[in-house]
Order: structure tokens, then sequence, then C-alpha cells
């Protein structure tokens, strides 16, 4: 994650993916400390931790792990794009075990 990445990515014309997974930085960080805006658009991917969220439960149908801290520094992530590209967000069912309950967080958040 460094601005020499970033260059080769939009010199390509290549979308930064950002995701928040376990073992990356957070699209919080990367955006307060890079230019993270490669293409026309940004990508936030809410990935979560696949092998903790199995091992709670084989129902990906309620909320498991409580992740409404770092949706909200998502939120603020994806406010700081878009005020520059439209933002597209995945949220897997992993991610805190119910993605519908993400998003809501999310949007709820960027009311605020």
């Amino acid at each position: 994650m460094t601005a020499q990445f970033a260059d080769c990515l939009r010199s390509r014309r290549v979308v930064w993916v950002l995701p928040d997974q376990a073992w990356m930085p957070s699209p919080l960080e990367v955006v307060q400390k890079l230019d993270a805006v490669t293409d026309p658009f940004a990508y936030v991917r809410l990935l979560g931790d696949r092998d903790t969220v199995d091992s709670l439960t084989k129902k990906l149908d309620h909320v498991v792990i409580d992740r409404s801290e770092q949706i909200k520094a998502n939120a603020q992530a994806m406010r700081s794009l878009s005020g520059r590209v439209p933002v597209v967000t995945f949220v897997n069912n992993h991610y805190a075990v119910c993605a519908r309950h993400a998003a809501t967080v999310a949007r709820r958040t960027d009311a605020r």
C-alpha cells in the first residue's frame, strides 16, 4: 500500500479495491494516507474473517460479530471517496454474518 502502487494502478486505469479484511489495512487507513482513487470509481469490499465466522455459526442470518465501529470507519472512508468519485461497496455475509445489517449501519452512519 504505497503511492507507487496507486500510481501503477492509475496509469493502467485499474480500480484500487479497498477491502476490510483482517490481514489488510482498513479502507479508512488507506484513504487517510494515500490517494486511493485510481479510476472513475472507488470500490470498497467488506469481507471480514470467514474462518472466524464459520467457527461461530453455520447460519448467516443474524449478527454474530459486532463490527459497528468498523462499519462507521468504512462509511467515513466511503464518504471521503464519494466526494470525488462514485463508490461501489460489496458486503459479504461473513463480514458480520448479516450483510443486510452491515449495510443498514453504514447507511445510518452516512445519514449523520
